[in-house]
């Protein structure tokens, strides 16, 4: 692909190599991928974005639910608990269901995502955002 010779990757580049790195073949396949999850996404996206918007407010931020024992007790659920229902979390909602408003349990997720309007606003309307994002990317790379 073209992408690979601007970046200057060889023709057998394997993008999924951060995945196969915490790939777990013995776990169940759900278990397999909350743990591919928890060792590549969590830390290399989500607590890399809290860190850099917290330090750049001059906040502190703590992450309670990332103790030993909370993370130890998540991965030891069974499956049936973790999907109760058929739905996910569906054992977390079910066991919060006496503590929280019905509407607080049936919310949906609520992302740490990058705000597209201020993106779209600031790019114009000239292109597609994706194709303004990757090609002013490639041409960082590149240059």
């Amino acid at each position: 692909a073209a992408w690979r010779s601007l970046l200057g990757l060889p023709a057998d580049y394997d993008p999924y190599w951060a995945i196969r790195r915490h790939w777990r073949p013995e776990l169940p396949l759900y278990q397999r991928l909350r743990y591919v999850d928890f060792m590549s996404y969590l830390p290399e996206q989500i607590l890399a974005k809290v860190d850099r918007v917290s330090m750049a407010h001059a906040l502190e931020v703590r992450v309670p639910f990332l103790a030993r024992n909370v993370i130890e007790l998540a991965f030891s659920l069974p499956e049936s608990f973790i999907y109760r229902g058929g739905e996910l979390k569906g054992g977390l909602k079910y066991a919060a269901s006496p503590l929280l408003p019905a509407s607080i349990i049936a919310r949906g997720k609520q992302g740490f995502s990058v705000p597209l309007s201020l993106l779209r606003a600031a790019l114009g309307p000239t292109q597609l955002l994706e194709e303004q994002v990757v090609s002013a990317f490639l041409r960082r790379a590149a240059g």
